[in-house]
């Protein structure tokens, strides 16, 4: 707390972002730069990353609730016209893209239980992460520290909504031995309308070694899994008649959607002096996607003869 009318100086803590691939003082920082830490997100359910998106300026996260269909997420207009799926927008996980190189990209492998930050870059600046960048959305794992401990946590809402959680942490004294940080939850809900129930198995884990050439080495390993039904949508007098029905095509075709990603990564970061430092990053995953639609035979046949 610092007051005009006190005579001592008083100095704020710096804030240091590291959205310019560098480490660097928010205030001397020319680019579009919005952090959002983990405190924001003590009193959310952490099941959707709307909810840490919330009040960005230029940013627009629209969760459906519909667990099927991946969150859209826009940014000064990039991604406003994507139907599905995040387009013109970066977004990486612990220095992981979690975008294609076309682009697209999914918000699913985040997890919120072990997030430390959250942070948005806005503007030309977001080039220095590649082509289709419109903006950049990078997240942050929490580092173990101090000593192992274990954590359990569990929360539930309506429509029979509930997350349950696990956590493992611990941090190092030794440089050849890593911090870590291990995450496993497991969410269900039955959904406000019928077919729009899903589950998802989320584990995420973080290994760090601090080394004694001043250099850092992570390790991050990441695994989810979903199941999810779709509900797809109704017409007005569908939604005034009742809005948790679903069409009779769904039931037909039963549409749903199911992923298996798996993804791996290694990141080495040397500071080389107070404006420049040494990164190398490798990775590698595995991403299977089954999802049905609710199309008729002859519907996609005619798509088909269309598309050729």
């Amino acid at each position: 707390m610092a007051y005009a009318e006190d005579k001592d100086e008083a100095r704020l803590p710096d804030i240091e972002v590291e959205a310019l691939r560098t480490n660097t003082v928010w205030l001397d920082t020319a680019a579009s730069v919005y952090t959002v830490n983990a405190k924001k997100l003590a009193n959310t359910s952490k099941t959707n990353i709307s909810d840490a998106l919330k009040g960005i300026p230029g940013l627009q996260a629209l969760e459906r609730e519909n667990y099927a269909q991946d969150m859209q997420i826009s940014m000064r207009g990039f991604g406003a016209r994507s139907t599905f799926g995040v387009r013109g927008i970066r977004i990486y996980v612990d220095g992981i893209p979690a975008s294609m190189p076309d682009g697209q990209g999914q918000t699913s492998n985040i997890d919120l239980n072990s997030l430390e930050k959250i942070e948005v870059l806005g503007g030309p600046f977001s080039s220095l992460y590649g082509n289709s960048s419109g903006g950049t959305i990078l997240a942050t794992t929490r580092e173990g520290e101090g000593k192992p401990s274990v954590s359990l946590g569990f929360n539930s809402a309506r429509f029979a909504k509930q997350q349950t959680s696990l956590q493992m942490q611990g941090g190092s004294d030794t440089a050849w031995l890593p911090a870590y940080n291990i995450n496993s939850s497991y969410f269900d809900t039955n959904g406000y309308r019928q077919y729009s129930d899903a589950r998802k198995v989320l584990n995420n884990a973080k290994f760090t070694w601090n080394l004694n050439d001043g250099s850092t080495l992570n390790w991050i390993i990441n695994q989810v899994r979903i199941r999810a039904a779709d509900p797809g949508g109704l017409t007005r007098e569908q939604w005034q008649e009742n809005p948790r029905q679903v069409a009779q095509n769904v039931r037909d075709y039963n549409m749903r959607k199911e992923i298996d990603q798996s993804q791996t990564g290694f990141t080495w970061d040397k500071p080389v002096n107070e404006h420049n430092s040494l990164y190398v990053m490798m990775y590698a995953g595995r991403r299977h996607v089954v999802q049905y639609q609710s199309i008729p035979a002859k519907a996609r046949q005619h798509l088909n003869m269309q598309e050729g």
